[in-house]
């Protein structure tokens, strides 16, 4: 009872938190207090509470008629980590395919993150179904329409594998809150989260993070775990103490070129809660931060442990059959004849693939010498041109030019 009333004071805390920094976001801030501001940002401070109290309700009665979730056992899953628009969702949609993995689709992330409401939903799903699917092409066309622009960078499909980060979302810990309140200081701490948190608040996120990975193997018996998180490279170490037998397949872009496609990406959104912004301050603190992220995944995969992991540079998707399997026999997995057949077909639609997103790494809004704290040294450490995939538990002349160990 102690913990529950605590936990409802932190997210208290946390949304009085957000609606102060909304409505001042300071002289300095990144934000403008713009007309356009305070409708986009107020128009989720109101529905905020809305999805607070459905996913509590969900997951309280979980705990009455669903509670053996929490015998369930999350052995050796696997996670595809590396910093944003690092080809995580492409490694991401192609293992998805291998049946031996679960993952949690679009769905589920926004609707389904407790057992009983994700039963409810699948019943309501296929009672829809049967009479032509009405309320699946209204929320479908629903989907399309929210989605805008982003469909050129991060495809939006309910029915398709997204990131569990979203399992934080009934905590108010996710980092996509940065974009509707970019002036809210604690939000930016989730972006240096191994070294910024306290160790207890670290333990009792990933408890709640281990549950919400518990609820889903409830649901989908018999399966293996598999996630894709971006904004877990700066918790990477954290999730190998809560998980010591992962597998990780961790993806990685030239710097400048990530973070001039994770700035593109964001500019959109940002401007359409906001107006104008600050885009240079904005653009240092990201730069500062993707900084950190190559560090910590260096740090974290390099260490000796249990884990078994591999760095996965982008140009390697280009040879995907064999870099799969590459990534299989490092990681110990197992593909079957199917499977196989699958990454052979997604091969050459990687080939034929162009996206339709422009960027120019050459005229990031970054200063020069926050870009050169964050960046001159990587380049050192990791051949992001190279095609082949690196093992983490390599021999350690090989480590220490990857982790610096």
């Amino acid at each position: 009872m102690r913990a529950r009333r605590l936990l409802c004071m932190n997210l208290l805390q946390r949304y009085l938190s957000l609606i102060r920094h909304a409505a001042w976001p300071g002289a300095r801030g990144i934000a403008r207090p713009t007309p356009r501001h305070y409708l986009a940002t107020f128009g989720v401070l109101l529905v905020l509470p809305f999805f607070l109290v459905y996913h509590a309700i969900g997951f309280a009665l979980d705990e009455l008629l669903f509670r053996g979730y929490r015998r369930v056992k999350v052995e050796s899953p696997v996670f595809v980590l590396g910093p944003p628009r690092s080809a995580t969702t492409a490694v991401h949609s192609v293992l998805a395919e291998d049946r031996q993995f679960t993952t949690f689709l679009t769905w589920e992330c926004f609707f389904g993150l407790s057992v009983s409401w994700r039963k409810l939903w699948r019943t309501v799903g296929r009672a829809d179904a049967r009479v032509g699917r009405p309320l699946g092409r209204l929320v479908d066309a629903v989907t399309r329409r929210l989605a805008g622009g982003l469909e050129a960078v991060h495809p939006v499909r309910l029915d398709a594998p997204e990131e569990d980060y979203f399992a934080f979302a009934p905590l108010l810990w996710c980092f996509l809150l940065v974009v509707p309140f970019p002036d809210t200081p604690w939000l930016w701490r989730w972006g240096r989260f191994d070294e910024a948190l306290e160790p207890e608040e670290k333990s009792r996120l990933m408890a709640s993070y281990r549950r919400a990975i518990q609820r889903h193997l409830y649901a989908h018996p018999g399966k293996r775990y598999l996630a894709k998180n971006a904004v877990f490279a700066p918790l990477a170490q954290a999730l190998l103490q809560a998980f010591p037998d992962a597998r990780v397949v961790c993806c990685l872009r030239e710097p400048r070129e990530a973070l001039s496609s994770q700035l593109s990406c964001l500019d959109p959104s940002l401007r359409g809660f906001h107006g104008d912004y600050d885009q240079r301050r904005f653009a240092n603190r990201m730069a500062g931060l993707y900084g950190f992220y190559y560090r910590n995944l260096f740090a974290a995969l390099g260490r000796p442990g249990s884990h078994r992991a591999v760095f996965l540079p982008v140009p390697a998707l280009g040879r995907l059959p064999a870099a799969v399997g590459e990534i299989y026999r490092a990681l110990g997995l197992e593909a079957d004849t199917a499977f196989r057949e699958r990454v052979v077909f997604r091969a050459q639609a990687f080939r034929d693939w162009r996206s339709d997103h422009r960027h120019r790494p050459a005229e990031l809004a970054v200063d020069a010498h926050v870009l050169r704290s964050a960046f001159d040294d990587l380049s050192g450490r990791f051949d992001f041109t190279g095609d082949r995939v690196v093992v983490c538990n390599a021999p350690r002349d090989q480590l220490a030019r990857v982790a610096g160990l």
